[in-house]
């Protein structure tokens, strides 16, 4: 159980993917450049908004996973 609960806290404490998105979210602002039909700031967000998704999406997964192994495990105590 204790192993379980070290990876939750792992979990929650890698943010740091959060911060080095929103640091290259924030470099985007004012650096089109004429490519993608003036767009590139835009089209560079949605690529970090949608890898910041994806990424909370497998944390997700992972506490789903992780609270049905301590469930087991709990139970069987």
């Amino acid at each position: 159980m204790a192993y379980i609960l070290a990876q939750v806290k792992a979990i929650q404490d890698n943010t740091a993917y959060l911060s080095e998105a929103i640091s290259a979210l924030a470099g985007t602002y004012g650096s089109d450049d004429g490519e993608n039909g003036g767009n590139t700031a835009e089209v560079r967000a949605e690529a970090l908004g949608s890898i910041v998704r994806c990424r909370e999406t497998t944390n997700q997964q992972l506490l789903d996973f992780y609270r049905t192994v301590y469930i087991d495990l709990k139970s069987q105590s």
